[in-house]
């Protein structure tokens, strides 16, 4: 059996005799869900923007103090670096959602964000893509970050 991707949901899997039928979402490979998952919104290629209504911050002086922290192998997951204040209520993003944030300027896709947080955390492509794109999705439902 030979797999056959598409572009949109409902693509077709070719079986050896050339029969085809839908292939299910289950059936489909990690890569394919996740080209789906933004083909379908039309966002595969689109810029990330934060929401120009969301008033922040980057605390850098904080920043520094958690990246040293982090090499004396401290627990840093807790400690925030960006703030966001949204309709009067303050939000703390730790250092990498505050990266990702940060990243999300309107001038990069999603693929180009994370091959910029490969550079600097030490930590797999995959993984950190899934990871990155989790958060996204997050900020994108929460309508903090748009696709532009």
């Amino acid at each position: 059996m030979t797999r056959v991707f598409g572009a949109r949901e409902g693509a077709n899997q070719t079986a050896r005799d050339g029969a085809k039928w839908p292939l299910s979402w289950e059936m489909r490979t990690r890569e394919e869900k996740r080209y789906l998952h933004f083909a379908k919104r039309g966002n595969v290629l689109k810029c990330l923007q934060r929401n120009p209504d969301i008033v922040w911050r980057h605390e850098k002086r904080r920043e520094q103090e958690i990246l040293k922290a982090l090499e004396n192998g401290e627990d840093v997951s807790d400690r925030g670096s960006v703030i966001l204040i949204i309709s009067g209520m303050m939000h703390q993003l730790n250092l990498v959602g505050g990266t990702v944030w940060d990243l999300c300027d309107g001038s990069r896709t999603l693929d180009q964000i994370v091959d910029e947080m490969a550079r600097d955390f030490d930590v797999e492509r995959e993984i950190l893509r899934e990871d990155v794109e989790e958060f996204v999705d997050g900020l994108i439902e929460r309508g903090w970050l748009t696709h532009v």
